[in-house]
């Protein structure tokens, strides 16, 4: 399961998008990155940013947002932990 939660900063729409996944999305991978794409569309409407923060040894859920074309910004610390900063800028025509 996944989704994006909105937030605004200044003028700025943005949306954090996550992920809760389990060890039996690997049976599903075709289907799951196939339509994650599809899904991150449509749900990016109204967006100018997407963005969050994935853990350093979240190798799967890091594929994940390579796959969905996210640029990875800067690795720092979040609550005690190694994250990874991505983010996506939305061009709506």
């Amino acid at each position: 399961m996944f989704g994006v939660a909105p937030f605004k900063v200044d003028d700025l729409n943005i949306g954090s998008i996550w992920l809760l996944g389990t060890d039996d999305i690997i049976q599903y991978r075709w289907k799951f990155l196939r339509e994650s794409r599809y899904w991150l569309n449509r749900m990016s409407d109204g967006f100018d940013l997407m963005c969050n923060s994935v853990h350093k040894d979240n190798a799967e859920h890091i594929k994940w947002i390579k796959w969905l074309g996210f640029s990875f910004l800067r690795h720092t610390e979040s609550h005690g932990e190694q994250v990874i900063e991505f983010a996506k800028i939305i061009n709506h025509v």
